[in-house]
């Protein structure tokens, strides 16, 4: 996820969402904070309480709702925990209030100023684990500080250490009950997460399904078929799946053997687990001094992608929440998570956006090799034998491309460095070039070198290109960003040999350009069927069914029609990011085909390829993949 900035710390996931009923300002925002009816009494870990809410035993395991008792007021409750510990919270804003359709918001009391101090909480209130000489969180011991840290330093729990880490942390001290500090503060969070479809016993998209026959609605397993969700639950194990809890639990006995953080007589509990996870994954921010933060009271805000009126604020000793405007008496309060698609915020927090900004289209590193196989395939060639497109790619990722987010494409400007990341289009140029000029530019050789793919890798990962010239990433970027790399004095005149490594960068980005058409064409078959207008109606459908359930307080089927309005939005978000994506790329394409052809005698012109109008010098550049030859 994003990572905080030197000032500002932005959400790493989101809390979970069920029911988000817009208020009544026509202002895009989505509710992150709980399900109807919520819990804030003990928590019930089994199946067993699953029979009196309408929710069927084990369709999600960690979805539990306990009815038995309810905090009035869970706001006023948090709020007087949090200053009893040392918190200062504004009497003007009014955490975990009722909302339409049973959700909660925080709203404001009384009119608000720019930049006013909402909340100030000292560190010790968050679940982080921060290293010495910063205490630890209240009520936990410096030991168990020491001992989840050491995750922080195992090779292979790098990238999610820390989350696991807070997760550890909330799970010990919900095992401790009330003789936990925090028990005030867990017991205002939600039981359970249903909209979140990662926590299912089988997750919607691990569920064998087809398309639905024309006039028949599409299951709910369908439609997570080909989106962002899918994409991310096969990019790796989320802190909160299976794989992640039963390795939180293998931990716990591995940091802890003797039992004294965990009781032995407390661990096997998996839905104990579950619920933990779930609830950092969901509700946790990126802190760039312990990496992931568990913040009471920030974590109470509802989301909205393009109107945040608040901020969380991150600071040595204590985190704010601030006023990022005026806000007027009663008008809730938003925080931004972050620049979280709505795929992302799915996957992470069981919410969806209705109109989100950040959409985006996640692709796959087999996907955009097939491209560019097809593209060489256009014009005749075969993809180089000495190191084929699947090899390179590999690569170029250990190069550090096309990012740390993977490949995406969105709507943003510049096309290409924008829309179409600078990383990834560096990516796809890799794929295109001919041998030799992929050796010299990317893995800067010299003449007469002639690396293996294994020395191509270790060869390039820091300085990359230092023994043998100026290769890699920044030298892949400089080929495709120039308007030509040798001059516009030699465009045309370099002689037509095709052992030449030189390259036109002109015709390159034209060469990434329908290479993404020919991406975006198989993304929108494959994936989505040319579906959009049935998944719009779809959409309306859901989001009436939704009301009606809530308008008739039947929240077991408001739950379902949530869930199925949520994937939905994404599949409608992730449609029109593609049919403007293509629409756009389409347009320059043709624009780079009409310059060409206004550059050529109209017999030149009838005879040149359909993909580029070019002259004989500039065409053996093309079918060398954008060569200069």
């Amino acid at each position: 996820m994003a990572a905080a900035d030197s000032t500002t710390t932005a959400a790493i996931a989101t809390t979970q969402s069920m029911a988000p009923t817009a208020p009544a300002a026509s202002v895009p925002v989505e509710r992150n904070s709980d399900l109807a009816p919520t819990v804030w009494a003990d928590t019930v870990f089994d199946d067993s309480v699953a029979a009196g809410t309408g929710i069927a035993p084990g369709a999600n395991a960690a979805v539990v709702v306990d009815t038995t008792e309810e905090v009035s007021d869970p706001g006023a409750c948090l709020v007087a925990w949090a200053t009893a510990h040392g918190a200062r919270v504004s009497p003007k804003v009014a955490f975990l209030q009722p909302a339409p359709g049973g959700d909660r918001r925080c709203a404001a009391r009384e009119a608000l100023e720019e930049d006013e101090l909402l909340v100030e909480l000292p560190r010790r209130l968050a679940f982080e684990a921060l290293p010495p000489p910063a205490p630890p969180p209240l009520g936990m011991s410096p030991q168990l500080i020491a001992v989840v840290r050491r995750l922080v330093s195992q090779p292979t729990l790098e990238h999610a250490a820390r989350g696991i880490v807070v997760a550890l942390l909330v799970h010990h001290e919900r095992m401790r009950g009330e003789a936990s500090e925090f028990v005030d503060y867990l017991d205002t969070l939600p039981t359970g997460f249903p909209t979140m479809p990662i926590l299912d016993d089988k997750p919607p998209w691990l569920q064998g399904t087809t398309a639905p026959e024309e006039g028949f609605i599409a299951d709910e397993p369908w439609l997570y078929h080909g989106t962002g969700v899918e994409k991310l639950a096969q990019a790796g194990p989320p802190l909160s799946g299976v794989e992640g809890v039963s390795r939180m639990g293998r931990l716990i006995d591995e940091l802890d053997p003797q039992g004294l953080h965990w009781h032995k007589a407390q661990r096997g509990n998996d839905s104990a687990l579950r619920w933990a996870a779930a609830a950092v994954q969901s509700r946790a921010h990126s802190s760039r001094n312990s990496g992931t933060a568990l913040v009471p009271l920030a974590d109470s805000f509802n989301h909205s992608p393009s109107h945040a009126n608040v901020e969380l604020i991150e600071l040595d000793s204590s985190f704010q929440i601030r006023a990022l405007r005026k806000v007027k008496p009663d008008e809730e309060l938003f925080l931004s998570y972050g620049n979280f698609s709505s795929a992302e915020l799915l996957f992470n927090g069981g919410f969806a956006c209705q109109a989100n900004q950040h959409n985006c289209i996640i692709i796959t590193r087999a996907e955009l090799v097939a491209a560019a196989g097809k593209r060489w395939q256009a014009r005749g060639l075969a993809p180089p034998t000495d190191i084929d497109l699947e090899a390179r790619c590999t690569c170029l990722a250990e190069m550090g491309l096309p990012g740390p987010h993977g490949p995406r494409l969105r709507l943003a400007a510049p096309l290409l460095g924008g829309a179409v990341p600078a990383g990834l289009v560096s990516l796809v140029c890799g794929l295109l070039l001919s041998s030799r000029a992929w050796r010299r530019h990317v893995l800067g050789e010299r003449e007469g070198e002639r690396p293996t793919c294994e020395k191509d890798v270790e060869g390039n990962k820091g300085d990359f290109g230092a023994e043998g010239g100026d290769g890699g990433p920044g030298a892949l970027h400089d080929l495709w960003a120039m308007a030509s790399f040798l001059g516009a004095e030699s465009a045309d005149t370099c002689p037509q040999d095709s052992s030449s490594s030189e390259v036109d960068g002109e015709v390159l980005r034209h060469e990434v350009l329908l290479t993404l058409t020919e991406l975006l064409v198989t993304l929108r078959h494959v994936r989505y069927g040319n579906s959009s207008e049935a998944d719009a109606a779809m959409l309306r459908s859901a989001e009436q069914a939704q009301e009606h359930a809530e308008a008739a307080g039947k929240y077991a089927e408001a739950i379902a029609s949530q869930r199925r309005v949520n994937i939905l939005r994404v599949r409608v978000g992730e449609l029109a990011v593609l049919t403007q994506l293509e629409a756009t790329v389409r347009a320059r394409s043709a624009a780079f085909s009409a310059k060409q052809l206004l550059a050529t005698s109209p017999d030149a012109a009838s005879s040149a390829p359909r993909s580029l109008a070019v002259s004989p010098a500039k065409r053996q550049r093309v079918d060398d993949v954008a060569e200069m030859a």
